[in-house]
This record gives structure tokens, sequence and C-alpha cells, in this order.
């Protein structure tokens, strides 16, 4: 049941995020770089219209839940992500708040305080890592190239009301 319940939740987070993203066992890296109150606040995603509330969880680690509008729903889904940088680009951890840890990986890019490009790791990565500090490095060999992100970004416009 706890297997089907994930299966479900990662299929939902698919679709929710434009595709489907390429998880992993292991995160990057271990969470070190403090948040960017940038980041802070209710964002709408500009092609579907879904909401994503960000806040601090505490000094490393982000909340964000996540108001699907896809199909008249209101559907709420919960994560917990934190950043790595690498050569001075923003990649995000995202976990499901499940103990089943599985994590997603995207380049974050901001433009100005109220735009944010979303760019997650394809599913066509076929490799799986059992180390983070692999999974770094083969992200930092390949973050230049396009085929290691899905084609759809997401954009994420600041919600000022």
């Amino acid at each position: 049941m706890k297997k089907l319940l994930f299966v479900i939740s990662m299929i939902s987070l698919s679709i929710l995020f434009g595709g489907c993203p390429y998880s992993s066992k292991v995160p990057m890296d271990n969470p070190t770089e403090k948040i960017n109150s940038k980041f802070i606040g209710t964002w709408d995603e500009q092609k579907d219209g879904d909401v994503y509330k960000i806040s601090k969880k505490d000094d490393f680690n982000y909340e964000i839940e996540v108001t699907n509008k896809k199909n008249n729903s209101s559907k709420l889904d919960h994560y917990i992500a934190y950043s790595t940088v690498i050569n001075g680009v923003t990649f995000m951890n995202i976990s499901e708040t499940s103990s089943d840890k599985k994590y997603m990986i995207c380049k974050i890019e901001t433009s100005g305080d109220d735009f944010i490009k979303v760019f997650m790791l394809t599913e066509n990565i076929e490799e799986q890592f059992t180390a983070p500090e692999k999974l770094k490095s083969f992200v930092s060999a390949n973050m230049k190239n396009s085929y290691l992100y899905d084609k759809d970004k997401m954009i994420l416009i600041r919600n000022k009301n």
C-alpha cells in the first residue's frame, strides 16, 4: 500500500512539474546552503496556474506547499527542498515529506525578485546514483548541456496579493 501511494504521488508530482522529471534515491548534497529569502513567498505558475507557497522550514530548508489548480481541483502537495550551488548555478533537491525519500533535482534561475525559471532534470537520465557526490559530479559535468533538462521549463511569478 505504501509503495502504491508513493507511485501515485510521483506520478502526480511528475505531472505537476510539467513532465516526468528524473528522481534519485540520493540528493546531490546535504543541506549546507542557507536559504535565499528571495524564494520565500507565494508564486503562481505561468502555464497551469498552480500556486506554490514557499516558506522557511529552518536555516537550510524550504517548505513548499503546492495547490494544484488543474481540472478545477485544489489538491495540496507538500515538499521539502534545499539548494546546492555548483559553479554559481543553483539547483534544488526536492523531496516529498513522506518517509520514502526520492529526490527530484531542478536548476533554478531568477530574473529580478519576481520571476523564477525552473528546469527539471529529464527522465532520460538512465544513471542511478548511490552516493550524493556521484550525482553532484554528474550534474556538474553535464549542467551546460540542454539534454540534461526537460524541454519545458516552469515559470513562477511572484503573487503580490
